[in-house]
């Protein structure tokens, strides 16, 4: 039994340090609501801030650019993070957020 206790309790110290491995290196990202995010969606430029792209929770764009993923977007060759929607539908969702 008390070797049961000493498996749990190094499973739940394995699993806190890797939380705390994993807060560090969010907080290293520093997403901010005011950052100013270039896209290129279908070939159309178009430039907004986070806060905006986040405004809709447990969304596609919400998840996208909440800062976790920054490394992960796919990027045009001038940096801009590309989305592969219509550029016309894409306006009309950014003017609705």
């Amino acid at each position: 039994m008390l070797r049961d206790t000493n498996e749990k309790m190094c499973a739940v110290e394995d699993a806190c340090a890797a939380f705390e491995r994993e807060k560090e290196k969010m907080g290293t990202l520093a997403a901010k609501d005011a950052d100013i995010i270039k896209l290129n969606v279908g070939g159309r430029a178009f430039a907004t801030t986070r806060v905006t792209l986040c405004a809709v929770p447990n969304t596609l764009l919400e998840t996208m650019f909440s800062g976790r993923w920054d490394t992960g977007l796919k990027r045009d060759d001038t940096g801009a993070v590309f989305l592969d929607f219509n550029p016309d539908h894409f306006a009309l969702l950014l003017d609705y957020l």
